[in-house]
């Protein structure tokens, strides 16, 4: 298990013992601050943002997107909305590693920074029951949602690595990872290497 443990505790558990390792914290945000957002509207100003529409290469009259059929992708983040209505109908798999109490939760993966929410939209929004959400890249893949980071950005690399290996055993095809770190993990660059050698590309 991962704990924050100051001076006394690592003492104590040395005297026990126990053999600590440290474990690399990554991060969603570079000065890891949680911005609140705003009050959301009932209906965008517009279905498609500009970075989807720039990278789909979509015309300024186009309002939605297609495609994504049979791809599963594994969102490695804060977790996601799931009562989004853009995103109710794309989630398959859902485990929270970043609980602070259980090592794994499985069908829960709530997300109380909304960093997660947002790139699981950017991947796969599908517009909702009425189509006039917001439409993703790939409005028909499936999301396999991991949440390895808590409610303030901050991720634990054994948390990524647990989660990397559980979506690739899961069936997802493509992995997002929506955080950095300023140095490698042994732990994350294990489990990357072990995602490509079973075909799954990771992002």
């Amino acid at each position: 298990f991962t704990a924050d443990l100051n001076e006394i505790q690592i003492r104590v558990a040395r005297l026990a013992g126990l053999k600590l390792v440290p474990v690399k914290r990554f991060t969603i945000l570079a000065d890891q601050e949680v911005i609140p957002s705003p009050s959301p509207d009932t209906r965008p100003s517009g279905t498609i943002s500009w970075g989807v529409r720039s990278v789909l290469g979509l015309s300024d009259t186009a309002i939605k997107t297609a495609g994504g059929k049979g791809i599963r992708v594994a969102v490695l983040d804060t977790g996601i909305d799931r009562e989004h209505p853009d995103l109710t109908s794309r989630v398959t798999v859902c485990r929270d590693y970043a609980d602070p109490i259980k090592s794994v939760n499985d069908d829960s993966c709530v997300d109380q920074n909304g960093h997660g929410t947002h790139i699981a939209g950017v991947i796969a929004a599908d517009g909702g029951a009425s189509g006039e959400g917001m439409w993703g890249i790939a409005p028909e893949a499936e999301l396999l949602v991991y949440r390895v980071c808590g409610k303030s950005g901050i991720c634990l690399a054994d948390d990524i690595a647990a989660a990397l290996v559980r979506a690739v055993d899961d069936g997802a095809q493509i992995a997002l990872l929506g955080m950095g770190s300023e140095s490698s993990s042994s732990l994350v660059s294990d489990a990357i290497a072990y995602a490509v050698k079973r075909d799954v590309m990771v992002i």
